[in-house]
Parts: C-alpha cells; sequence; structure tokens
C-alpha cells in the first residue's frame, strides 16, 4: 500500500473515532493509535463500506424529483401518461417580489410537487410530495395532502424517486 493511501485512510478512520467516540471504545483495537501498516491497511478495507456510505452524499430532494422526470420522459412509449406528468413549481427560494406576484396569482403553500392528471380506478388523479429524509411533511402540505384523498384523488408522500416511479406504476395498473 502506497504512502498517500495508508495516510488517507488512517485520516479516515481518524475522523470516523472523532466522529463517534463510542466507536474507539468498543473497538480499542482499531483506534489508528494502535494500527500500523499492514494492519491498518486490512481495517481500512473491512471498513470501506462504512466509510463509503457514512461520507457519500445523499440525493437531494430536487435530484430525485429530476430523476423521476427523466424516467418518465424515457417512458413515455410504454406509458402514453406520463405525458402529462408535470411538476408544481412551489419551493425554492424566490425574491419578495416574485413570491407576492405568485401568491397574487393563486400560488397556495403546501401543494404536492408533482401531478399525474389522469383518472385510474376510484381516483381522478395522482398527486405526489416528494420528501428527502430527514424531512417531514409541513402542516400546509399535510392539509394538502388530506383535501385531495377527501376529494377522491390519490395523494402520497414519496421518499426516492425510485419510490415515486413505483407509485406511478402502481397507480396507472389500476383499473
Amino acid at each position: 500500500m502506497s504512502k498517500h493511501r495508508k495516510a488517507s485512510a488512517s485520516a479516515a478512520i481518524t475522523e470516523l473515532f472523532q466522529r463517534n467516540p463510542d466507536l474507539a471504545a468498543e473497538n480499542p483495537r482499531l483506534h489508528p493509535a494502535a494500527i500500523d501498516g499492514d494492519m491498518l491497511a486490512r481495517a481500512a478495507a473491512s471498513m470501506a463500506p462504512a466509510l463509503q456510505s457514512a461520507f457519500q452524499r445523499a440525493p437531494t430532494e430536487h435530484e430525485e424529483q429530476v430523476a423521476l422526470f427523466q424516467w418518465a420522459e424515457a417512458n413515455e412509449g410504454e406509458h402514453e401518461e406520463l405525458k402529462l406528468l408535470f411538476a408544481v413549481p412551489n419551493g425554492g427560494y424566490r425574491p419578495m417580489a416574485t413570491a407576492a406576484q405568485l401568491k397574487a396569482e393563486g400560488v397556495r403553500a403546501g401543494v404536492p410537487d408533482v401531478c399525474l392528471p389522469v383518472a385510474r380506478g376510484r381516483f381522478h388523479s395522482l398527486w405526489i410530495e416528494m420528501k428527502r429524509k430527514p424531512n417531514t411533511t409541513s402542516d400546509a402540505q399535510r392539509a394538502w395532502l388530506d383535501a385531495l384523498r377527501r376529494y377522491g384523488h390519490c395523494a402520497v408522500v414519496c421518499w426516492s424517486a425510485n419510490e415515486a416511479i413505483n407509485s406511478i406504476i402502481s397507480y396507472l395498473e389500476q383499473e
């Protein structure tokens, strides 16, 4: 193992122990001070999956929604209804003047992020609120979801693009 790889593995392990002091108490022989050379390499290799997931950035809600719409566009041939899938651009930062204009035009807080205005089964349409953990739905979002359900729409919260895709497929397969 090169000096650079040993140093970077050592730094990663040191950072892991600094973030999780209980880990050092539970595994004293893995503490960086107790590891040298080949032992460091083996420890780093065995911890690589955990280290990778610990330092890997989770996709944002925006990235998940972009992935959903990329999937929808790629699958319009199989499900023509996907051509009607649209986003409701309610969230995000806006200058106060723009926010005031949009409010005057009828933008409402809490409206779900995505809509598929196609009737299936007993539902008039499908509405999806996209979320990323640890975020949760706001009071306004929950009120919208409840109201949509009360008036005959399918309204769901999805925590990833895959969950939204599965929800859409299940929705479209209803008779």
